[in-house]
């Protein structure tokens, strides 16, 4: 039961820090994910990748950097709701 509590708390301080973040910013985390998973796995149980998975790897960052890099321009934020209605 404590595996489990810990494991809800963690995801849900995970989505209250992902709520500060910009959208792109919060998709190039998501994006990251398997890349930090491999390193912890690699510093914590000694697992070592093959070629193949090191190619993905390494295509996985590229294409996060092009995205950043090369995609267009971020669309301004929208404005917060205020609850007034919308005027038609």
């Amino acid at each position: 039961m404590y595996s489990s509590k810990s494991k809800a708390d963690a995801a849900n301080q995970r989505i209250a820090e992902l709520e500060q973040l910009t959208p792109s910013h919060a998709a190039i985390l998501f994006t990251l994910e398997p890349v930090f998973a491999v390193a912890t796995s690699y510093v914590v149980l000694g697992e070592r990748l093959g070629m193949r998975s090191l190619l993905g790897a390494a295509l996985v960052l590229a294409g996060i950097l092009a995205a950043e890099l090369l995609g267009p321009p971020a669309a301004p934020e929208s404005p917060e709701p205020t609850g007034e209605p919308h005027p038609s």
